[in-house]
């Protein structure tokens, strides 16, 4: 039996009647079953699940009309045909005011009320597709709730006990009189707490602006120094992978925004490229102010992005890479991470009123595209210039 085809429940005291329509019904490749009347007919609704219900109006023991309200009052949603004869009409109409779908006279014409059964399948199967829909996105809604509470309890059950292991670790490598081999163990392990401590501190941004507990708009920023500073401490990286860098930025560009904002953005883009670009490539940082508006741009000479994966790369703990191949590193080539970055750096640009774009050629290279209003009053206007035109 096809688990998919629709379930009749077909009702009529003649028996000759049920078994002629029961084979029609079966030869459209239905499920159908039978029933005598009205009673027996809710007692097998009640017990078996079925999708449409066609019923003779008088019957013994309890009538159409008696069925369709048990029916309609047990499950709203069931679709319900009503066969009549002449002298029923006016019933035929009181059951479509009481929920019935459609109603054939007798005698009937099969080929007539095999119209009037696919038309309530369409309608039947339309509504189930309609409930699926609204389920997965039920599901969507959970599986978010849960990942944000996951963001949130990691960004404060890890940042304590953390700290305190950091905090020891430092007291530990102070000890003079280590051995060099030891001393080398505490380094190894410094460097781990720092890149979770990383990891943690992201996810800690992260949670803050989701909740919008993250000020972004807190003074005026002079990118140029940050960038500069930003770049100093990264610049080893490229030269450890021999992956050349250069940077170019107009002196002076104050906006209104926050160091750690920016300092995150310009780590995050350029760690992106850092890690997608094969050794003896090349990235290139250029910044400036034009018309009242920061304008950053990072290029690469990575492997670039399919076209499969461009809608992706800014959303939560997306990694381009499959789960199997991951390896975590900071800079290493194709090094994994939280997936969390590019997303970061998307909010944080939307939280000042910005734009990214991203713009990708597979095995050529990346440029992402940043621009960032000089203040709040220029993103408001941004902003409702964006509204207006999409009203």
């Amino acid at each position: 039996m096809d688990t998919n085809c629709l379930r009749i429940l077909f009702v009529d005291d003649d028996p000759l009647v049920c078994e002629s329509f029961a084979a029609a019904l079966d030869g459209w490749g239905y499920d159908v079953e039978t029933a005598s009347n009205g009673r027996e007919a809710y007692e097998m609704f009640t017990q078996r699940h079925f999708q449409l219900v066609i019923t003779d109006l008088n019957m013994p023991k309890m009538d159409g009309l008696s069925l369709l309200r048990q029916l309609k009052k047990r499950d709203g949603d069931v679709d319900v045909i009503v066969l009549t004869g002449y002298a029923t009409l006016e019933a035929a109409v009181e059951a479509l005011k009481l929920g019935a779908v459609d109603f054939v006279m007798k005698p009937v014409d099969l080929e007539y009320l095999h119209l009037v059964v696919q038309k309530s399948e369409n309608r039947i199967r339309r509504q189930m597709r309609s409930a699926s829909f609204v389920d997965y996105a039920n599901q969507l809604r959970e599986l978010n709730e849960m990942k944000e509470k996951f963001i949130s309890i990691t960004n404060h059950e890890i940042r304590t006990p953390l700290t305190i292991i950091k905090g020891y670790l430092e007291m530990l490598k102070s000890d003079v009189g280590l051995e060099p081999g030891v001393r080398s163990m505490f380094q190894s392990m410094e460097l781990t707490v720092r890149n979770l401590n990383h990891a943690v501190e992201r996810m800690h941004m992260l949670d803050g602006i989701t909740w919008k507990r993250w000020q972004m708009d807190d003074e005026e920023v002079d990118v140029s120094k940050v960038i500069l500073e930003t770049v100093a401490n990264i610049t080893p990286l490229f030269d450890r992978r021999h992956i050349g860098f250069a940077c170019h930025v107009e002196d002076a560009i104050f906006i209104g925004a926050s160091e750690l904002a920016i300092q995150t953005l310009v780590t995050e883009i350029l760690t992106n490229s850092l890690k997608f670009t094969r050794d003896g490539g090349e990235v290139t940082l250029a910044a400036r102010f034009e018309g009242d508006a920061l304008d950053l741009s990072i290029e690469d000479t990575g492997i670039g992005i399919a076209e499969e994966h461009r809608s992706k790369v800014c959303t939560d703990f997306y990694e381009v890479q499959e789960s199997k191949y991951h390896h975590s590193s900071l800079s290493k080539f194709m090094g994994g991470g939280l997936g969390i970055g590019l997303h970061l750096v998307k909010e944080i640009i939307e939280s000042l009123g910005g734009q990214l774009a991203i713009n990708s050629e597979l095995d050529k290279g990346t440029v992402v595209n940043i621009r960032i209003p000089k203040n709040r009053h220029l993103r408001k206007v941004a902003f409702d210039e964006a509204r207006n035109s999409a009203s």
